[in-house]
């Protein structure tokens, strides 16, 4: 388990032993011109050595955001050729399954990567998958959705994600895109079972923006019985409120987030998965 004041990254405790098997990453460093933080979710069921390229992912962000296509491709490329050279070396004296899987199946994962120029006030980010970003803003009492990305790129919230192979040609497009930040904005980047769980919540306190930040699908195809249990047990009043629940439990030890998560969890709000989560408010 990781914690530091911005972050929190748990292991499916319901189904797992031990944070071993977390299969999301994240990555976060600052500096005097601000931070930039990569997170990534291994999707165990559909490769393997997908923690391992998950972590990797998270280690290979650039200092500066991606700058044109031509060093996006290159850049995967590299890291690509990197990955299999590195692991396969690991495994050439496992079980020839294991090797085969490798080679044939490859290792799949989402990715999120952000950079925040703390002189501009520019945030730059790219993703792809389900791991999302949410940014909130000020207006007049309560805090308003201005911003959730890539997974308003599914048709459903429940489809199965956009994934990175280091085996398969990238085509997904990594460009970045900014957006310009305000003082009292905040920022939360989550993995998939958290995202959902905000997104649920969201739609009931801001149906409005969310038509028009979520794609007209993602709206219509929503589930019907989840989106029933949000609202018999939803307990908030407004955004803020959801906002000021989720800081103050930002702020708390390991063990009281894994409580609330478990809560949640029992409530059927939250699915069993790992479980990652980044608050900022600038």
């Amino acid at each position: 388990m990781q914690q530091n004041k911005d972050y929190f990254s748990i292991y499916n405790f319901i189904d797992k032993v031990s944070e071993e098997e977390n299969e999301d990453a994240v990555l976060y460093k600052e500096s005097k011109e601000g931070f930039k933080l990569a997170v990534s979710d291994g999707a165990g069921g559909a490769g393997i050595y997908c923690k391992t390229w998950a972590d990797f992912l998270v280690n290979c962000q650039p200092e500066i955001p991606f700058e044109n296509e031509s060093i996006i491709q290159d850049w995967f490329l590299q890291n690509s050729k990197k990955f299999y050279k590195t692991n396969i070396d690991l495994i050439n004296n496992s079980d020839p399954f294991i090797i085969e899987k490798f080679i044939k199946d490859g290792s799949y994962a989402t990715l999120l990567y952000v950079w925040w120029n703390s002189k501009t006030k520019l945030l730059s980010y790219t993703g792809i998958g389900d791991t999302t970003m949410f940014i909130f803003r000020k207006k007049n009492n309560d805090y308003i959705p201005i911003l959730i990305t890539p997974i308003d790129k599914q048709k459903t919230l429940d489809d199965f994600p956009k994934l990175l192979n280091w085996n398969k040609k990238l085509n997904y497009d990594l460009s970045r895109s900014e957006i310009e930040l305000k003082s009292d904005d905040i920022l939360i980047i989550s993995t998939d079972s958290i995202a959902r769980w905000i997104i649920y919540h969201l739609i009931i306190l801001a149906p409005d923006h969310m038509l028009v930040l979520l794609n007209e699908n993602i709206i219509k195809n929503k589930d019907i019985n989840k989106t029933e249990n949000f609202n018999l047990n939803n307990k908030y009043k407004s955004i803020s409120d959801l906002i000021q629940k989720i800081e103050v439990t930002m702020n708390t030890d390991l063990l009281n987030i894994k409580c609330m998560l478990e809560k949640q969890i029992n409530l059927e709000l939250l699915e069993k998965d790992d479980f990652t989560m980044f608050f900022k408010r600038f």
